[in-house]
Formats: C-alpha cells, structure tokens, sequence
C-alpha cells in the first residue's frame, strides 16, 4: 500500500512539473529560393518556400526569420502574409530579415495588399516592401476610375490600380501592433495604414511614392476609424521617426468624383476614440496632400516635425488639425511649397514654438517664428537633408517645456542640445554652433558690463515689449555653463543679471537669441 502511494504521489509531482514548464518560442526560417513548404522550417537547411507557411506555424513569442529572396503574389487576393494569428502581451510574433539578408516583398496584378495584419501582438521588423507602380501608367489607372463610375467593374483589374503595402485591421479588430524599420515603396495604393486597431507604433520607416493610381484616397502612413481596446488615455497610437515622401493621388475618389489625399500622414476620423496619438519626429516631403494632416481626429500631440513642399495635388497645408480637437502642434518647422499654406486656421489645435517659411500661417501661438530653417538640402526625392545647417534659426529656438519637444530626435540624439530644443525633426548635434562660428565682438545690440567679470555680469540688449529673448553662456567648447529666456518688459533697451562666479578664469561666448531667430554673440572674460 505504502508502496501505491509513494508511485501516486511521484506521478502527481511529475504532473505538476511538467505543468509549469515553459513554452519556448521558436524561430521559422523563410528561404524564397531554396526552401520547401514541406520542412519543418526550424533550421535555415529546412526552410520554408513562403512566409505564409511559416506564419501558419507561429504562437506567441516566436519569430520567424525571412532569408534572400523575391516573394511576390500576384493572384487576385492573395497576399505575402495574411497574419491572422496572434501573441500575447510580452510575446509578439515577430517577422524580420535574417541576418545578413535583404529579402523583398512584391505585390502587383490582382493582390489588394502585400501584408495584411489581422492578429494582435505583432511585429515587422526591418522588411522591404515594393509595390508595381513602375508598371503601370496613369492613362489606364484613370480608364479603370472611368469604367468603375461606369458601373463596368472587373476587380481582377480594379485591384492591380489599388494595391496597399501594409493593412492594418481589415478584417478583425486588432491591438498592439508595431511596423518598424521598414521600407514601403511604389504602391498604386496605401504604404501603409487601417483603422479598427488600438496600441499601435509605426517607427522609423521610409515611406514613398505610393497612392498614385489608387481611386480610394489613400496616403504614405493613415490611421481611419481608430478603436478603443482598453479605457486608457495615454499614447496608443505612435507614428515616430518615419520618412515619408512623394506620396500623392493622381486618380479621382470614387466617393467624390474629385481629387483627395495622398497626405504623407493622416489621422482620419476617429470620433469616439479616447487614446491619444503620438506624432513626433517625422520628416515629410512633396506630398501630394498634407504633410502631417489630422481631419475630424482627436487627442493628438503632433510634435518636432519637419514638414516640405507638401499638398502638391490638393493643396491642403504642411501640418493641420482639420476639425479635430485637442490637437497640439508644438515645435515643427512647416516650409510650404510655393503659393501654399504652412498650416490652417484649425479652432480645435494649439500651435506654439513652430517656424513658418514661404507660406501663410493662419494660426500662430506666442513663440511661433517666421524664418527660412535653412536645411542642407531642399531636395525632392530621396536624396533631400532635413538636418539643419549651423545657422538655422530653428535651433535653440525651440520650447524647453516637458511634453512640448521630443525627447530624442530622428537620430536618436538626446534634447535638448544647448539651452532650449531645436524645432524640427532634427537636433543640431553640438551646443550653439552660432555663438561659436560667429562671435561678434563689437556688436552695437548686445551689451555685457563688467566685461572682465568676477562675480556677476548685466547682459543689455535691445528688444521689443514682450519679446521672448533666450540668453545662453558658453565655453569655447560650445559647453552650455547658464541659460535663461527672458520676456521684454522694455520697449528697448533690456537687462538681464548673470551670476558667474562658479566659473573658472578664461573666455567665454554670450549668445542672445531673439523671436525672429536672429542671435548676437559677444566675447566675455571672466576673472575668478
């Protein structure tokens, strides 16, 4: 009997142990040229033929690992990966390149979509993604819009005008998703975008000529009808770090008989949405809509963009907040194409510690600027730099305030640099170049007494009643040692104390930087 029990009580330990031993993720391996659906897919010698049989395996955790190789669909709804499955919190499934590889991702003919992603927790990692623009042409992308209208409607045609990069949500409503590092490129319809999803991270990807043939007015990146997953009210939704160009409809809407979108970004009617949308750090250019456009959208924070040369087609404004509400736009550089708007007279937005140049800005908070950012290069295509030259009146300029600039920029470099933020998506990466190329001794504006100093200096400059003023204090080196911004009580001259008896002997740089973004900069001695 003793013996029963001890072989009983052995079993039910053993039930127990293997009860809570972990399940182990799994990677898949993908290779396009060489691979066999029949593998297990567990070993790069055993790989799968298509990402959608690997995909079919996937349970939360696992990653599946896509080797050299085209993978193109080309059959009416077909796709490269339909992903149904989901993971679970902690435990996304996850799709990237193997190391070493650059696989591409194609979808033309009769595919509507080259990814679709209807399962929760997952992630795109890193992939390539080309649609079939370069062989289609706009005379029968428009027959196809004619013959649509005319109620002679082939899908098998319809879809090669309309195929989208990535759809998020299409057919189920999913949550926690995040797409980046990836490149999405010459799709007839959307880059990327869907509606019906919660928690979801677009970063650092490069979007561009995409929406040109479509007759659904889609866009580079677009959020429509966005759904609550839980009560939360921070940010869900993050469109961060993204390069997105050269995106732009040519084909009329089918809903309106006119002309529509192909914004850069858009955050599209999402009445009844109560989490807020991140939009931070994005740079977009000669698009055929918005840069960064929000219409009927929000709770949404668009901060530290660089907006150029954008609504190419429809003429909308760099960055607005179309009856939206509470929106908050802080910190951009908005540089409108030749006779178009920088932003619009949107009653729902909060603008501040923006720069406007070569167009009209409807709506200007306290610290707004006008002056040309003077970027490296105002290219069209991909080979444009957004970054700043020394000079811009964009740097320092920016707000100081938490939650009103980002807390790296594009590059992953920390802000602020210097005493306040740069506007833009780029932050100059050394502390005020200007007071250090540029010193002007003899400067009639700007007045520092006593100059040799010991134990404190009165700065005295001239300024305008309620000016904002930035005043910064550094060492050859460009070290940032004190910093104070300062509105003008004065119409006049002004004057600010400075306590500078911490530092050590030797000469020092004093910049004053007004609300046009014009600095002055003058040599100080100090004496301890």
């Amino acid at each position: 009997m003793k013996t029963l029990f001890s072989k009983i009580n052995c079993i039910a330990i053993l039930l127990v142990v293997f009860s809570v031993v972990p399940t182990f993720a799994t990677n898949y391996y993908v290779d396009g040229v060489n691979g066999n659906n029949t593998n297990t897919g567990y070993y790069s010698i055993l790989a799968k033929q298509t990402i959608q049989s690997a995909a079919n395996l996937t349970n939360p955790g696992d990653t599946v690992f896509i080797m050299n190789g085209i993978y193109q669909v080309t059959s009416v709804n077909g796709n490269v990966l339909n992903m149904t499955r989901s993971g679970a919190a902690g435990q996304y499934i996850t799709f990237k390149p193997m190391a070493g590889h650059s696989p591409k991702l194609k979808a033309s003919g009769g595919a509507w979509e080259a990814i679709i992603l209807d399962g929760s927790y997952v992630i795109l990692d890193g992939l390539e993604l080309e649609g079939n623009n370069a062989n289609l042409t706009y005379t029968n992308a428009y027959q196809s819009w004619q013959n649509y209208e005319n109620n002679i409607k082939d899908w098998s045609v319809i879809s090669g005008f309309n195929t989208n990069g990535i759809s998020f949500g299409k057919n189920a409503t999913v949550h926690h998703l995040i797409v980046r590092n990836c490149k999405v490129h010459d799709f007839p319809g959307a880059g990327m975008g869907g509606g019906k999803v919660d928690y979801v991270t677009v970063e650092n990807n490069i979007v561009y000529n995409n929406s040109w043939y479509t007759m659904y007015a889609t866009s580079g990146i677009s959020f429509l009808n966005t759904k609550n997953y839980d009560t939360e009210t921070g940010y869900k939704i993050i469109i961060r770090n993204n390069i997105v160009y050269n995106n732009k409809t040519t084909v009329p809407w089918e809903r309106t008989n006119a002309l529509s979108d192909g914004n850069g970004i858009i955050l599209d009617v999402n009445v009844g949405y109560t989490g807020r949308t991140l939009v931070e750090n994005n740079v977009s250019y000669n698009n055929g809509g918005g840069g960064i456009h929000a219409f009927r959208a929000n709770h949404i924070d668009i901060i530290n963009n660089t907006a150029y040369n954008n609504g190419t087609v429809v003429g909308y404004p760099e960055i607005d907040g179309q009856q939206s509400t509470d929106v908050k736009i802080y910190n951009n550089i908005m540089y409108a194409r030749t006779g178009g708007n920088c932003n619009g007279n949107d009653a729902g937005a909060i603008y501040d510690y923006n720069l406007y140049f070569n167009g009209s800005a409807f709506k200007k908070g306290a610290h707004d600027i006008t002056a040309d950012p003077k970027f490296i290069n105002k290219a069209l295509d991909g080979t444009a730099n957004f970054q700043l030259q020394n000079t811009s009146p964009a740097i320092n300029n920016g707000s100081s305030v938490a939650g009103q600039f980002t807390a790296n920029d594009i590059l992953g470099i920390a802000r602020p640099v210097g005493f306040s933020s740069d506007m833009g998506a780029y932050e100059y990466p050394t502390v005020n170049p200007n007071g250090v190329t540029q010193i002007d001794a003899t400067n009639d504006d700007v007045h520092v007494f006593p100059n040799p100093a010991k134990d404190k200096i009165t700065v005295s400059f001239s300024a305008r009643s309620g000016a904002n003023v930035a005043i910064g204090l550094f060492d050859l080196q460009g070290r940032l040692h004190s910093a104070k911004n300062y509105t003008a009580t004065n119409e006049g001259t002004n004057s600010v104390e400075f306590s500078v008896n911490s530092l050590r002997s030797g000469m020092y740089l004093l910049k004053v930087t007004g609300n046009s973004g014009l600095s002055k900069t003058t040599k100080i001695f100090i004496r301890n």
